[in-house]
């Protein structure tokens, strides 16, 4: 694509407010005007020639766009909708080029920008970085702030009911389970546990009692990342301001609501930086701007088909229950406080519920029980385990990765499809008396506001309960949908598993193509919209990601690929190890390669990072680092899941500020991400193709449709979705323009295999090698 140099003069740029100039040229000089404005003046800038690519496709591709319902009907002669689709290889600055171009171009309209990310260290460099250096910059001055869910914020008026360690007050927020058992040694066991609760939770009510003393000082503002030490999730979900225990502005704690005093701050704020979970999850509900007013950016774009699949996912557990003993004791309490009666007899609702949940966990047991790998783990070839009677035997069995079993087609065994439906239709009644109550308390609340803080509780009561009543109706509601001719089947599976001696069993289901979600729910309200990635072309092409994002075949959408400013041929190296097992003999091929790998990691002089495929393959290399010739290494290895990741990388920083040898062993999170410079990452060590797990029922029952489709699911979603992990992997190993570093893949399949040699063709220009024995040879 040409790209016309246009200039405007800064002090041209228009005020907010002020009329844009007309027309699409005039709009694309304002932005770059802009953009160059930044680079030439901002502390920490310097010209860059991919970035301005970067910036004047955004100018090209936005500048005859206008976000708003009514842009369209004000001028039919510019286009609807626009998109800018920018692959922007690592250092061309990407989040500068996007900024410096969208912001300034939106606040002549008086519109908002929307900045969605996918990592939280992403959010935190714009909103410590580049978004203040921005604002001193522009001539215009504009308000920025970071959007969070719910959860992240305290809710002031649980925090004061729990703050005495009340155990009877804290079972209002207590959703959770114990086991049923009604003999004589479960009895004493419960009276154990009972006491044992209350302890615990006269514990967490002194530090309630301290959260209230420092919101009440002001030296916390009721953000859970604000807080000294980050509190573990049992002690902060019973306080989280979540939406179903929330009554809004009828609560009396509304005007000291830190989650509310976030939501003004956003709602003054012109630039909003928030996450794709989050984007997407808000979606209608007037969280946040709604799109289709806005200029929207997504950067980390690769992870939105994922983030929607995640989204659209439902889930029950059907092993505890005795939440549903605790139903009809609530809806009453609440009905009496309200002189209402429910319209539906809720305790036999309850007992409905629970029976089908029941008989449906026994209909899963019994299957999952006939599988071999249910008897590997338990020493069991079948189970009777009842949900209300969950007690496994700890001595024989050991925490497990879960057991995953996916329904071919989508299609239900006979006779489960009637106790499903009988889950919903239970499921359905409950959460109907559930509203209607929860609507008769926010009118009383609203009519008598003296009554605000009794109804603000009651609604609580009602509010722990219901998001798994709503779990059950949803999971239940798509496992009820058959298949339909010439569309793909939903996903649908259950996961067995053993976690402290107990039986988790859990139903799951999900639709399979997330392009088909995102189009729907999101692009057909976006109107103006920066798509962007270090990581969006795999195998050299766009298409996987179109498809994948639910961008393919929009003619909105306007791609470009801008090249990273590194010299990889110069700067790096990618070596390919000849085995002479194949990778597809697992206990062979781990076996020579770990040889291989722990004879590489003698040479590390700084830092290094090694990726591996799957956790077992990294506790292999772990056991050798343990014994023999090779545990000389050990001290050198900080392992993921040792220490958080922070701690590691901080460690890994000063051994290697110390002269010491520092070696990271990580799994995928730790192949996209990390950003390591200079001699924090001289190496990175592949220790196979990173294919996706085969046991993802998602990933099989897509690949089954395709196959029913006559297609290849292997070349279609296979190789293009590995292509983009090992982009992001290699890509740990030059993070700018003085690094050099090398990077050793042990799987040939890259230079032997065709598809192989597809993603090669996906990866930044490298000098290639090959090692045979102990010889390399350029390719």
């Amino acid at each position: 694509m040409s790209t016309t140099t246009l200039e405007t003069p800064v002090e041209d740029i228009p005020a907010p407010g002020a009329d844009l100039p007309a027309g699409p040229l005039a709009r694309e000089a304002l932005a770059l005007a802009a953009f160059d404005h930044v680079v030439a003046h901002a502390g920490g800038y310097r010209a860059r020639s991919g970035q301005r690519e970067m910036a004047a496709h955004i100018a090209h591709t936005l500048s005859g766009v206008t976000p708003g319902d009514d842009a369209v009907a004000s001028d039919a002669a510019l286009p609807a909708r626009g998109i800018a689709v920018v692959q922007a290889g690592t250092g061309v600055g990407k989040s500068a080029a996007y900024a410096a171009t969208v912001i300034p171009l939106a606040l002549a309209q008086q519109k908002r920008v929307i900045i969605s990310t996918a990592t939280v260290a992403l959010q935190e460099q714009l909103i410590a970085k580049d978004l203040p250096a921005l604002a001193a910059t522009l001539p215009q001055p504009f308000s920025f702030a970071l959007a969070k869910g719910r959860g992240r914020y305290v809710c002031r008026l649980k925090l004061d009911q729990l703050g005495g360690g009340d155990a009877a007050s804290a079972d209002l927020f207590d959703s959770d389970d114990a086991p049923a058992d009604t003999s004589a040694s479960g009895v004493a066991a419960r009276a154990v546990a009972s006491a044992s609760a209350a302890a615990r939770w006269q514990e967490r009510g002194a530090q309630y009692t301290a959260w209230t003393d420092a919101l009440d000082s002001g030296s916390w503002d009721g953000d859970r990342d604000r807080l000294d030490e980050p509190p573990d999730g049992s002690l902060w979900s019973p306080v989280a301001a979540e939406r179903h225990t929330c009554t809004a502005r009828h609560c009396p704690s509304y005007n000291s609501c830190s989650y509310y005093q976030a939501r003004a701050r956003l709602a003054q704020a012109q630039v909003i930086v928030v996450n794709h979970d989050l984007l997407l999850s808000t979606l209608g509900l007037h969280a946040l701007p709604a799109p289709q007013d806005c200029y929207v950016v997504f950067d980390e774009a690769h992870h939105l088909g994922s983030v929607a699949q995640g989204q659209f996912t439902a889930s029950m557990d059907l092993m505890r229950s005795h939440w549903l003993d605790k139903l009809p004791r609530a809806v009453d309490e609440v009905a009496g406080a309200l002189d209402a009666r429910p319209t539906s007899d809720v305790a036999q609702l309850a007992r409905d519920l629970k029976t089908a949940q029941g008989e449906l966990a026994r209909l899963a047991m019994q299957r999952i029980g006939a599988l071999p790998a249910w008897a590997q783990l338990t020493g069991r070839t079948h189970t009777s385990v009842r949900p209300e009677r969950n007690m496994a035997q700890p001595e024989r069995w050991g925490d497990a990765s879960p057991i995953v079993d996916r329904f071919d087609g989508g299609l239900l065994p006979p006779g489960w499809t009637e106790v499903v439906a009988q889950m919903h239709a239970n499921a359905s009644a409950l959460l109907k008396v559930f509203e209607a109550l929860a609507t008769q308390l926010k009118a009383n609340a609203r009519e008598n506001p003296g009554d605000a803080a009794r109804c603000a509780r009651l609604y609580s009561r009602l509010g722990v309960l219901a998001p798994r009543l709503q779990s059950a109706q949803e999971t239940a509601t798509l496992w009820m949908q058959a298949p339909t001719d010439g569309q793909p089947p939903l996903a649908k599976w259950l996961e067995a598993g053993v976690q402290h001696g107990l039986v988790t069993l859990t139903a799951h289901a999900c639709p399979l193509q997330p392009g088909s979600l995102l189009r729907n729910h999101l692009w057909n309200k976006v109107r103006a919209a920066v798509v962007t990635s270090a990581s969006l072309t795999t195998c050299g092409n766009f298409d996987h990601f179109l498809h994948e994002s639910g961008l393919a075949y929009d003619d909105a959408v306007a791609t470009r690929e801008v090249q990273s400013p590194f010299d990889h041929a110069r700067q790096g190296r990618l070596v390919v190890v000849q085995t002479v097992a194949d990778p597809k003999d697992v206990e062979a091929y781990t076996r020579e390669m770990l040889a291989s790998l722990m004879e590489d990691l003698r040479e590390v002089k700084r830092g290094a990072l090694v990726l591996f495929t799957s956790r077992a393959q990294m506790r292999q290399a772990q056991g050798l680092l343990e014994r023999g010739e090779h545990a000389g290494l050990r001290d050198r290895v900080l392992v993921q899941g040792d220490a958080s990741r922070t701690v590691l990388l901080r460690r890994h920083a000063g051994r290697v500020a110390e002269g010491t040898p520092s070696i990271l062993f990580g799994l995928q999170s730790f192949g996209e991400g990390l950003d390591l410079p200079g001699e924090l990452c001289e190496w990175v060590f592949i220790t196979k193709l990173p294919f996706a797990s085969p046991s993802d029922p998602v990933g099989q029952a897509r690949a089954d449709w395709l196959k029913a489709q006559g297609r290849d699911p292997f070349s279609e979603l296979v190789v293009p979705a590995t292509g983009a992990r090992l982009l992001q992997w290699t890509g740990r190993a030059l993070r700018s323009e003085t690094d050099e570093a090398v990077v050793v893949c042990y799987d040939a399949r890259l230079l032997r295999q065709s598809y192989g040699r597809r993603m090669l063709q996906g990866l930044p220009p490298y000098r290639l090698q090959r090692r045979v024995g102990g010889l390399l040879s350029d390719v």
